[in-house]
């Protein structure tokens, strides 16, 4: 049995995608700074203006074999809809926040941002290989 390497949940809905196959993580944070020039100085003096939100971004992909298609469907629009918010008569309520766990290394509360889904095609026969999802995803810090 393959161990799962992480997980995406959804706070307030407890849905939650298992994640197996993980691939090019990234985070970031960016910090922002003023300089203010000072006559006759060298060199300016460097202030701290504000910071950006935290960002992980990363790729991760379900395998499966033909038969089990829909199943990776499913955890894939699982995800979608993390992403997506809904419509309750004329409000609209935004998307969830999630936790976001990969290893030891990554554990944040955020919302997900940007989704990008694909399947990656085999060069022969569909029939005789399996699927491979492939799914794009930056989720950015949220703090309480």
């Amino acid at each position: 049995m393959v161990k799962a390497v992480g997980y995406i949940t959804s706070v307030y809905g407890g849905q939650m995608v298992k994640i197996y196959s993980v691939e090019s993580v990234s985070d970031s944070k960016q910090i922002n700074y003023e300089f203010v020039s000072v006559l006759g100085s060298p060199s300016p003096i460097v202030l701290f203006s504000s910071g950006d939100a935290r960002r992980i971004s990363f790729s991760l992909h379900f395998f499966a074999r033909r038969s089990a298609q829909e199943e990776v469907k499913g955890e894939i629009d699982k995800l979608k809809k993390m992403a997506e918010p809904r419509r309750s008569g004329f409000l609209v309520i935004p998307p969830p926040p999630v936790i976001l766990r990969i290893g030891n290394a990554y554990k944040m509360k955020g919302v997900i941002e940007n989704i990008q889904v694909g399947e990656v095609l085999p060069p022969m026969d569909l029939a005789q290989y399996p699927i491979k999802e492939s799914v794009s995803l930056e989720v950015v810090e949220v703090v309480d």
